[in-house]
């Protein structure tokens, strides 16, 4: 799966293959970007590329799910679904302490063009 490319404030590259599940007790700090002094968080406000991203991780997802069964491996290198499973048993554990705040969501990386 290749790259997508998206318009944010300006065109952007995401590399979808390379996402990653997380949650927020592993985001230490604000993603921000721009030259110092005028930097601002990175947020993607465009609905459209959110729902296209999205659908692209889903057919990750369901290749992953696929590839595995069939090979009995995982085919990519960050083995999306050994974090997701991961992160899904620890907020099951967290949440019976009562602290399920959380959702499981995919972090992918992009690089501005």
């Amino acid at each position: 799966m290749g790259p997508h490319i998206g318009k944010t404030d300006k065109d952007s590259i995401f590399f979808i293959s390379d996402v990653v599940p997380i949650t927020m007790k592993y985001i230490e700090r604000e993603y921000i970007v721009g030259p110092k002094g005028h930097n601002k968080q990175y947020i993607i406000k465009n609905k459209k590329l959110i729902r296209e991203l999205e659908r692209k991780v889903g057919r990750i997802i369901a290749y992953e799910k696929s590839y595995i069964k069939s090979q009995g491996k995982p085919k990519f290198r960050q083995r999306v679904l050994d974090i997701h499973d991961y992160l899904e048993k620890e907020l099951t554990t967290e949440s019976n302490k009562s602290v399920l705040e959380e959702q499981i969501v995919y972090a992918g990386t992009s690089s501005d063009t």
